[in-house]
């Protein structure tokens, strides 16, 4: 019992922790459209971006925020490999905005009812599955939200050393069940 208990500790130090990232759109300037690959995220083009105060979208950490390019009711934004999508801070007036997250095209996961106003709130995912797409859409004709300190993790990748540090516990709980039965 005590071996295993050992391996549990081996193989828990040996696993690589996923670390958040956060995308908070401080380092652009002025307005534009956020460039696809920015904070290793595609914006396809959807998102915009500016810094100057206006109320009720305000930013979750000064001073830029994104929006739907054209104020549109919809935008997507993708990542080049699956990740773990923790959320993001939305304002803006008070209507129904959906987030809606994907894998390989088909939905596994959608955030509703989310009513935003001039105070950025953090609409966490609560899903803990891989995603590759994050839609967000409202019930409006036009899309009058912002959003800022998008959040995800990369979901972990086994280190090449885990493997021979598995193998040599395997090694020795058999050398342990060898001198049991010898």
């Amino acid at each position: 019992m005590k071996i295993l208990a050992s391996l549990s500790v081996i193989l828990a130090l040996s696993a690589p922790a996923a670390q958040a990232t956060v995308v908070g759109f401080d380092d652009l300037i002025g307005g534009g459209t956020v460039a696809d690959g920015y904070g290793g995220i595609n914006w396809g083009g959807d998102w915009s971006y500016f810094d100057a105060p206006q109320n009720p979208y305000n930013p979750s950490s000064p001073n830029t925020r994104i929006y739907t390019t054209g104020n549109a009711s919809s935008g997507s934004f993708s990542f080049a490999s699956d990740v773990v999508f923790g959320g993001a801070y939305i304002s803006g007036f008070g209507f129904e905005v959906i987030f809606e997250l994907f894998l390989n095209g088909s939905s596994v996961a959608v955030i509703n009812s989310i009513f935003p106003s001039n105070v950025a709130t953090l609409v966490g995912s609560g899903y803990s599955g891989l995603i590759d797409e994050v839609r967000v859409s409202t019930a409006a004709s036009e899309g009058y939200f912002v959003l800022d300190d998008v959040t995800y993790s990369v979901s972990p990748v086994p280190v090449p050393a885990a493997l021979p540090l598995m193998l040599l516990a395997l090694g020795g709980l058999g050398l342990a069940a060898r001198r049991r039965k010898g």
